[in-house]
């Protein structure tokens, strides 16, 4: 009898150990796979012109929640008779994203903006800065195991005034979204 206890003892401490270090070696080696690129590039070419980008990355925290950060940089310039404008629009950005079912997304972007106005005449740049929080959702569609197209909804709900902004992208990570 004694021997028996003494076998299934060892069997279960043995178990035990070895679901602690596969558990151990789970969070060791997929901390990379948790890791989201996200963000967006806009090209305009013509009056008015449009360059920049809003690259972010994120962590998925749950299967469902994704939180990260990033940095907004946009260039714009128009002409308006023989005055022409420059404009520069950059600061930081935070999101989350909360998956509601398997492709439909609820989603929060905090910007820190500055603005910069410069136009060729006389006149010194205007610089101001203005936060916004857009809050809206939209689908997902999976391209394949890392890669995801976006669009959605959403609204600067620190803006009286603001408009529907609707957004699309291609999402990628280093693991499974």
């Amino acid at each position: 009898m004694r021997a028996i206890l003494l076998l299934l003892s060892s069997f279960l401490l043995a178990t035990s150990i070895n679901a602690q270090q596969v558990e151990n070696e789970e969070k060791q080696s997929n901390w990379k796979d948790k890791l989201v690129l996200d963000g967006n590039l806009a090209l305009r070419f013509g009056t008015p012109t449009l360059i920049g980008g809003n690259p972010q990355i994120g962590y998925r925290i749950t299967d469902k929640i994704v939180a990260g950060a990033g940095y907004s940089y946009f260039l714009s310039s128009t002409r308006i008779g023989s005055v022409r404008f420059n404009d520069k629009l950059h600061g930081p950005t935070a999101f989350t994203r909360v998956l509601v079912t398997d492709n439909l997304f609820a989603r929060a972007d905090y910007q820190s903006l500055m603005y910069v106005f410069d136009s060729a005449s006389d006149a010194p740049p205007q610089t101001f800065g203005r936060d916004r929080l857009f809050l809206g959702g939209g689908y997902r569609y999976p391209l394949g195991d890392r890669v995801n197209f976006t669009g959605g909804l959403f609204l600067d709900v620190l803006d009286p005034v603001a408009r529907p902004v609707f957004r699309a992208g291609v999402e990628a990570g280093f693991g499974r979204w």
